[in-house]
């Protein structure tokens, strides 16, 4: 039996893929997302997405597939690698809470043991991860909400701030005023960034 994957204009040729082939590997694909045989299931819905992207079954195993790999690793600094490389692979991935949550959530445990050992460059470069993922997200606040992400913000933003990098900090206290608007401490401190950057010129 034959499926069309995708309506093109008219007097234009139809792309088509076999369904007697793409319901067992469907299948299949189900079968390992249900044994956890993570590795096997995504290989499989790689190949199915390929197919048809437009599939909501292979969207929505490809959804549970790639959290319970995230879950099951813990390891923040791949969980960050695998979720940008999906991102790329998988462009709905972005509109996953559940998926952001995990990856701000890893990167402020990361950036908060890099401003602990003085990476600040580490530190800078994560806390501007969790702000772009914030500004993204179709759920900012739940996002805001995490623990801890004003706190980085603000640390970040105050170390630059005494390393003279008033320019750096200024933007990360921009941010932060936009995220925790009653912040006061943060309030502050965008104000004094801007003056520095002002006085410089």
């Amino acid at each position: 039996m034959i499926c069309n994957a995708q309506v093109k204009e008219e007097n234009e040729e139809y792309v088509v893929f076999d369904l007697t082939a793409y319901e067992p590997m469907l299948n299949r694909a189900i079968t390992a997302v249900h044994n956890k045989e993570l590795q096997k299931a995504k290989s499989i819905l790689d190949s199915c997405y390929a197919v048809n992207n437009l599939d909501t079954m292979v969207i929505a195993l490809l959804h549970e597939t790639l959290l319970m790999k995230i879950n099951t690793q813990g390891e923040p600094n791949k969980n960050l690698t695998d979720i940008k490389n999906w991102e790329t692979q998988y462009p709905f991935l972005k509109e996953d809470k559940r998926l952001q949550e995990i990856k701000v959530k890893d990167a402020v445990s990361l950036g908060m043991q890099s401003f602990d050992s003085k990476n600040i460059n580490s530190a800078e470069s994560l806390t501007k991860l969790i702000i772009k993922t914030i500004q993204e997200s179709n759920a900012p606040t739940s996002l805001k909400k995490i623990s801890n992400v004003d706190a980085l913000i603000y640390n970040v933003g105050m170390q630059l701030f005494y390393d003279k990098q008033f320019k750096a900090a200024y933007h990360l206290f921009s941010s932060g005023t936009s995220f925790f608007s009653q912040d006061k401490n943060m309030n502050t401190m965008y104000k004094l960034s801007k003056e520095r950057i002002q006085t410089k010129k």
